[in-house]
């Protein structure tokens, strides 16, 4: 019995099929192994009170994130004029600005902090120091698993959802340890849900996109800190 060619074909794009989702849940997996070691080594190792040690921390990891993903910064960046990049000096500037106007005038939400371990509601030298780092570091992370899982030929559509559950899936997991109540992981979870089909997006359809979420989400934990400061101070 033989074959025919559309029977051929059909059988080659199965087997092509199933080879692209095989590596699109190994790519899946590896990042959250990757990005759950380095959050989980800080949190529990590092912690937030020794933030003079978590520099260096980040640091590193964001030079072997870079250094292990030349390609896809090399791709991403190419169009970018070296002025662009001043636009990063915004979210800095109110960043130092809304922790100031916090700290010097507002009362600190003391039973929000005392229930969840949230750097942007203590506002504890980590998040000072440290914490657009750390942002950076997210947001490099996110490029290296959106432009792989793009360049498997995963559409964007398909990467939201993958983003969604995975981001969904991470800010969820300090209520269910214990370590945040579920009012502020629900907000955290909104949030990151819509992060994760305006990053996407912003990485693969919108020139210097990936600047842009690095503003807008340094910009939300610099709000959100003047919002429950203001409401619950």
């Amino acid at each position: 019995m033989s074959l025919s060619p559309s029977g051929v074909v059909i059988e080659q794009n199965s087997v092509m099929n199933k080879e692209i989702n095989n590596k699109t849940l190994r790519i899946l997996i590896l990042w959250m192994l990757i990005f759950g070691a380095v959050e989980v080594f800080f949190l529990n190792v590092i912690t937030m009170d020794n933030y003079l040690i978590a520099i260096p921390y980040f640091l590193t990891i964001i030079l072997m994130v870079v250094t292990f993903n030349k390609t896809i910064f090399r791709i991403v960046t190419r169009e970018t004029k070296t002025d662009k990049y001043l636009l990063l000096i915004i979210p800095l500037i109110l960043h130092g600005l809304i922790y100031w106007v916090c700290v010097k005038y507002l009362r600190e939400p003391t039973e929000l902090i005392r229930n969840n371990s949230v750097s942007f509601l203590s506002l504890n030298k980590f998040y000072l120091w440290v914490k657009p780092l750390h942002v950076l570091l997210q947001q490099m992370m996110i490029i290296v698993l959106v432009k792989k899982l793009h360049q498997n030929n995963v559409s964007l559509r398909e990467i939201m959802v993958f983003t969604a559950i995975l981001f969904g899936a991470t800010h969820i997991y300090p209520f269910l340890v214990g370590s945040m109540t579920l009012p502020i992981a629900s907000y955290f979870t909104g949030f990151a849900v819509a992060g994760s089909i305006i990053f996407p997006h912003q990485i693969l359809m919108v020139k210097n996109g990936y600047l842009n979420n690095i503003i807008m989400h340094t910009m939300f934990y610099s709000l959100s800190a003047l919002l429950f400061w203001s409401l619950y101070g």
